[in-house]
């Protein structure tokens, strides 16, 4: 979830326990409008950067560098960095 919740405006990271998890469903249960807000800014940030056709676009673009040989097509070497 790193790469898809942005704290505070498409969900909430919050330690791995149960008392933390229930804290912050605990806030999205008092406050309806934030709990929408976060609906919809999730909701497109996911259409945004994880769609089909984004991973679609993304791959196409990695295989043409790849076959025009550029050094750094590699996805990998670019998290790395």
């Amino acid at each position: 979830p790193l790469e898809t919740v942005v704290e505070g405006v498409t969900g909430f990271l919050v330690e791995p326990t149960a008392e933390a998890f229930a804290a912050a469903m605990t806030e999205l249960i008092r406050n309806e409008a934030q709990a929408v807000e976060m609906g919809k800014a999730g909701r497109k940030r996911v259409a945004e950067r994880f769609s089909f056709d984004v991973f679609g676009n993304k791959l196409n673009e990695v295989i043409v560098d790849l076959v025009a040989g550029k050094a750094d097509a590699d996805p990998r070497k670019k998290k790395a960095q």
